[in-house]
C-alpha cells in the first residue's frame, strides 16, 4: 500500500522555526561574547559545529594569545551554556518531513471521502453557517480536510 501525502504539519514546523530563531540568537550571543575578548570568528558555520573547540584551536594558533592564561581571556562556563543551548534548540529544518501522510487504507479512503466531501460543502449554500462536518475543518469561509480527524483511523 502507499501513502498519500495528506496535508502539512504546520504546528511541528512553526516550533521548529522558533527552535531556530533562539538557536540563532545563541550564536549571536556567544559571537557577542568573544568579541568583547576581541577573539574573531572568521567561520560562522565551524563555528557553530562546536564553541568552545573552536575558542580552542583559535587561541592555540594565535600568534599572542597562545601565551596567555586562556581561563581569564574567556567566560568558558557562559559559553559552554551558549553551545549546549545552541544545540538544543537548532533543528536542520531540510532534514525533517513535515507532511502527514495517511498510510491505511481506512486513512486513505477517510481522505479520499473527505475531499469529496468538502467539495459538496464548499458548493452548498448554507456553508456560511459553519455546520460542523466530520473530516472537514470551517476555516476562513470556507471547509477544508482535518488531516489529524483523517490520521485517526486505524
Amino acid at each position: 500500500m502507499k501513502a498519500i501525502k495528506i496535508g502539512r504539519n504546520t504546528t511541528l514546523e512553526q516550533q521548529h522555526r522558533l527552535q531556530l530563531v533562539n538557536a540563532e540568537n545563541r550564536l549571536q550571543q556567544a559571537i557577542e561574547l568573544l568579541r568583547i575578548s576581541d577573539i574573531e570568528i572568521k567561520d560562522k558555520e565551524q563555528f557553530s559545529q562546536g564553541f568552545t573547540a573552536y575558542v580552542k584551536d583559535y587561541l592555540q594558533q594565535h600568534k599572542v594569545l597562545k601565551f596567555l592564561d586562556h581561563s581569564t581571556l574567556v567566560n568558558w562556563s557562559q559559553l559552554q551554556q551558549l553551545e549546549t543551548d545552541y544545540k538544543r534548540f537548532y533543528v536542520p529544518m531540510d532534514l525533517v518531513d513535515y507532511d502527514l501522510y495517511a498510510t491505511t487504507d481506512q486513512q486513505i479512503q477517510a481522505y479520499k471521502y473527505a475531499l469529496r466531501l468538502q467539495a459538496v460543502m464548499n458548493e452548498h449554500p448554507l456553508k456560511d453557517q459553519q455546520t460542523n462536518v466530520p473530516l472537514l475543518n470551517f476555516v476562513n469561509g470556507s471547509y477544508e480536510v482535518d488531516t489529524y480527524a483523517i490520521l485517526t483511523c486505524k
